[in-house]
């Protein structure tokens, strides 16, 4: 199982938005797609209780919740035995035994992030730390809100000095918005031209996977 985790220490970075689109998009391809929401405002919880039951199946556990009496911690973390792909969207300002405890055999780990100079500030000390943590992990930051097709200079120049690859972009485009509300992901809106800005990060993602693994190399490509 590929476990993708989405982190920032700052509110408001898009994380949701990353978790929510692909964990559509995967289960859009035919994985077995699973999605964790660990933050108390329950936003990715709130966009698959939305989910109508004839789209791609994402199962959704709202993981922020405690256990109810004589339910087990793990018992209420199960996943579907064919999930293939696992997406945990994570609360922001988390401190280190639980950013340890999201990232226990994370596979693949992404940054959303803008080119604000608080954001990047915010990041300064976080790569550190999530490479201290997870050294092991694929580590990759997604340029959010992006006014044109142009990554701002100052964030490339912030990636290029962490030796940090910029894997995704994301458009400031208010149809997000309109997918979220319903519990959809971009790509699955009719006429939607920017679903493509996905392909990208998609192949990073699925890049070092055994081929039997990642069919969404080839379907990538095709799209």
């Amino acid at each position: 199982m590929h476990r993708i985790v989405v982190v920032n220490p700052k509110g408001g970075s898009g994380k949701t938005t990353v978790a929510t689109n692909l964990a559509s998009r995967y289960a859009a391809l035919g994985y077995g797609t699973a999605l964790y929401d660990y933050d108390a405002q329950g936003s990715s919880a709130w966009w698959h209780r939305r989910r109508a039951a004839e789209r791609p199946p994402v199962h959704g556990v709202a993981a922020y919740q405690a256990s109810g009496f004589n339910i087990t911690r793990s018992w209420a973390l199960r996943l579907p035995p064919e999930t293939e792909r696992l997406l945990v969207d994570t609360a922001a300002a988390l401190d280190e035994p639980q950013l340890r405890e999201h990232l226990r055999d994370a596979h693949s780990i992404l940054i959303p992030m803008q080119a604000g100079a608080v954001d990047i500030h915010a990041a300064e000390g976080f790569l550190k730390t999530l490479r201290r943590i997870s050294p092991h992990a694929r580590l990759g930051v997604i340029a959010n809100r992006l006014s044109g097709d142009r990554v701002p200079a100052k964030l490339n120049e912030f990636l290029d000095s962490h030796e940090t690859p910029l894997v995704g972009r994301i458009s400031d485009d208010p149809r997000y918005g309109e997918v979220f509300a319903q519990g959809l992901g971009l790509h699955e809106l009719d006429g939607q031209p920017r679903a493509g800005e996905w392909n990208g990060l998609l192949e990073w993602l699925e890049e070092g996977l055994p081929a039997g693994e990642s069919r969404a190399r080839s379907a990538v490509r095709s799209s």
